[in-house]
C-alpha cells in the first residue's frame, strides 16, 4: 500500500501523501514512509509520506501539514457522457406539477 502511494505522489508530484489505515502499520510500511524524505514550505518540513490509524484520528491526531494549506488538487471538468451521447442541456429546476 504504501509503495502505490508513494508512486503515486511522486507521478502527481503531490507535497504529501496520507496512508489512512485502520490497523497498526507494518515495520515495512513504516520505513517506506521514511524513506520518501520531507518536504519543506515556507522554512518547515513536513514528512513526505505519513501514516495515521483510524484509532489515532479518533483520539484527535491529524497529520502533520502545513497550517493554512487547502486541498487544490481538485479540477474541475466537464461531465462525460459513458454512451457517448451528449447530455441533454440542464434547464435548471423544473416544476413538480404541471
Amino acid at each position: 500500500m504504501m509503495r502505490e502511494l508513494r508512486g503515486t505522489v511522486e507521478r502527481e508530484k503531490a507535497a504529501v501523501g496520507i496512508l489512512l489505515l485502520a490497523h497498526e502499520p507494518t515495520r515495512g510500511m513504516v520505513s517506506e514512509a521514511a524513506s520518501a524524505g520531507m518536504y519543506t514550505w515556507e522554512g518547515k518540513s513536513f514528512p513526505k509520506l505519513q501514516i495515521v490509524t483510524a484509532e489515532q484520528i479518533i483520539a484527535g491526531v491529524q497529520p502533520d501539514l502545513p497550517r493554512g494549506s487547502m486541498n487544490v488538487s481538485f479540477e474541475r471538468k466537464e461531465a462525460q457522457s459513458l454512451t457517448g451521447r451528449k447530455p441533454p442541456k440542464d434547464s435548471g429546476a423544473r416544476p413538480l406539477f404541471d
